[in-house]
């Protein structure tokens, strides 16, 4: 313990270097690594400042923030009119310790502390650690870093319903902690709403997967159905105005076709090839979950209803492919979240499987590099060198400093 820790009072890169070499080679010890992993996740995302006049939520957000460090309790859950009492309660914290930054530092770090943890319990359940390494990487490559840093709520919100869904279905344990879970998920963002359907339907397992393939030929029908009847949530309250909120945005989305954003994102090869990327990633997940659910039922240990649940996030991400805008990659992203629940299964009895399953399970994996390469693409413009340094002089004691000169300010 004493190598790792000490880690924690130098450079946070060395850092990195320490959780990826004991990660990689000494996987079974992954409880004493990942801390590490996840706190370099945290610095690096507390270093990054948006490039001004970037359209990014991040942006937006901020000046938000420390608005919200100026105002009372009672006033910021009042302040948007809205029921996403987690996300106030999150940016009135951090504006009053006048540490915006902590935000996205927290948001992201949770999101990659998810994935990861789920990941390596997978794993060690399954005993097949030596491929925690190869998988943390892929999620890795797979996550867009930058885009969930500038998103800050929404991918945030989805995995902490993941994870007490994870709790709740696999590991059978249903702690306060855990329902707290889900109403934080449920109150940091509107969408998340729609995994708290799924984890309900999820209770049917099997028959609901098969139902719910059909979503991505309904979606935009049900949208139009919807915003036809939106005034009836209009008695609800907040609730009810939440409600007509979510069916609002998701109109405005699948209507959003000429908006420039719009446009860019149907002709620009790189927003296509990433769309394509994703979509067909989610596709071949999807036929390796049927088949495990249909076909093999001793491939997955765990309990199935989990597997629905997160076949029906990977159809959401397929249905959200008729919005001219890229939202997919939100549901995209809170899929690869649990994407070590589908592999390791697969990996773990590789050689049992036949040719056609392995092939798609090893192609999965193949996708990881292209994924990083279109990562790295989309933000190319980006000053690295500026964050790199930043990051090269932020550790830990930094992060309190500056927390501690906000109080205290």
């Amino acid at each position: 313990m004493l190598l790792p820790g000490l880690a924690f009072c130098i450079l946070t890169p060395l850092a990195l270097l320490i959780s990826i070499i004991g990660l990689w080679k000494n996987p079974s010890k992954w409880r004493m690594f990942l801390p590490l992993y996840i706190y370099t996740v945290f610095v690096g995302a507390y270093c990054y400042i948006p490039s001004q006049g970037s359209n990014v939520d991040l942006v937006r957000y901020l000046p938000e923030i420390e608005l919200y460090g100026k105002m009372a309790l009672t006033e910021a859950f009042s302040y948007n009119n809205d029921i996403l009492y987690a996300r106030d309660l999150l940016f009135w914290l951090c504006g009053h310790l006048h540490a915006i930054h902590l935000v996205p530092a927290i948001t992201t770090a949770v999101v990659y502390g998810v994935s990861s943890y789920i990941t390596c319990d997978v794993a060690d359940r399954y005993g097949s650690r030596k491929y925690i390494g190869v998988i943390l990487l892929f999620q890795f490559m797979m996550l867009p870093y930058v885009s969930i840093i500038n998103n800050v709520r929404n991918v945030f919100g989805l995995s902490l319903i993941i994870l007490a869904a994870y709790f709740d279905i696999v590991k059978d344990k249903r702690p306060l902690w855990v329902w707290l879970l889900y109403v934080a998920g449920s109150l940091m963002h509107l969408s998340c709403f729609i995994l708290i359907v799924f984890r309900i339907l999820s209770r049917f397992s099997k028959k609901v997967f098969e139902i719910v393939l059909i979503i991505p030929l309904v979606f935009s029908s049900l949208i139009y159905l919807l915003y036809d009847y939106s005034y009836i949530f209009s008695v609800g309250g907040n609730l009810g105005n939440s409600i007509q909120t979510i069916i609002r945005k998701l109109y405005r989305y699948l209507t959003n076709t000429t908006s420039a954003y719009a446009i860019k994102a149907t002709t620009s090869h790189t927003f296509i090839i990433n769309r394509m990327l994703m979509m067909f990633g989610v596709v071949l997940a999807l036929i390796l979950i049927y088949y495990g659910i249909r076909y093999n039922k001793s491939l997955f240990k765990d309990d199935l209803r989990f597997y629905a649940f997160a076949g029906m996030i990977a159809m959401m991400t397929l249905a959200s492919n008729v919005f001219a805008v890229p939202n997919y990659w939100r549901f995209a992203a809170a899929f690869y979240i649990v994407i070590g629940m589908m592999i390791i299964p697969l990996l773990s009895s590789y050689r049992k499987l036949p040719l056609l399953i392995r092939a798609l399970t090893s192609l999965s994996l193949i996708l990881g590099p292209a994924g990083l390469f279109i990562q790295y693409w989309q933000v190319r413009g980006y000053d690295f060198w500026g964050w790199g340094i930043r990051v090269l002089f932020t550790d830990y004691i930094t992060i309190l400093f500056d927390v501690c000169k906000g109080i205290f300010a």
